[in-house]
């Protein structure tokens, strides 16, 4: 590609995990002993506090309120996201998930004797992709007044992986962002290359700036 007159240029990294392990059990054995300590005080000793519900196509009907409280979700990290610049989402997207066999969208609620809301509505979910050896959060929606004071993202993450599990997943495609998080619970940096081939080469000098700025933020 460079020999044609590309230049290469560095994407944003991604993380992935190859699933080694068969059960939680396993997978807690097999990580370090500062992620263990992480994972223990930051994701495990809160999952009291949580109840998870997954929905899957052909389970239970869900209203057009509860889609909306989703959508506004996806929005509180759309509106963070300056990694990358996209349009919005169809409110459709999650109906349209739920038609398919091989998505999931886990929702995951605070008990109000926890500090969740007094109504039963969910702080955030993940919307998931499921493939024949590959496991793929692509979505996901948060209530920042949880994030930080009882570690919803965490959760959402260490579920993700629990999920993946379950599935027989062979691997984890974690996407980009939040790096430190997804790190300590064992996933790896891949870092992807563009190809470009230069006509304009002031607006490719600029191109490449801005990307290499934000290669270095996390959402």
């Amino acid at each position: 590609m460079l020999e044609q007159g590309f230049n290469k240029y560095p994407m944003p990294e991604t993380l992935g995990i190859e699933v080694e392990w068969k059960d939680e059990a396993e997978y807690i054995a097999q990580i370090g002993t500062k992620k263990r300590w992480h994972l223990k005080r930051k994701v495990l000793d809160w999952e009291h506090a949580y109840e998870l519900e997954i929905l899957k196509k052909g389970q239970r009907e869900v209203s057009k309120e509860e889609f909306d409280h989703l959508y506004q979700l996806y929005k509180n990290v759309k509106a963070r996201g300056y990694l990358i610049n996209t349009f919005d989402l169809p409110k459709i997207i999650f109906e349209k998930m739920l038609e398919q066999s091989n998505w999931e969208i886990i929702l995951l609620y605070i008990k109000p004797e926890c500090g969740g809301p007094s109504e039963r509505r969910p702080v955030g979910f993940l919307a998931s992709f499921i493939g024949p050896e590959q496991y793929v959060p692509l979505l996901i929606g948060l209530n920042y007044d949880y994030v930080f004071s009882h570690h919803s993202y965490r959760q959402f993450l260490y579920r993700a992986v629990m999920r993946a599990t379950e599935h027989g997943a062979k691997r984890i495609y974690f996407g980009f962002g939040a790096t430190l998080e997804k790190q300590r619970l064992g996933a790896k940096i891949n870092i992807p290359s563009l190809y470009v081939q230069m006509f304009d080469h002031y607006n490719m000098e600029v191109l490449a700036q801005l990307m290499a700025d934000a290669s270095k933020r996390q959402i």
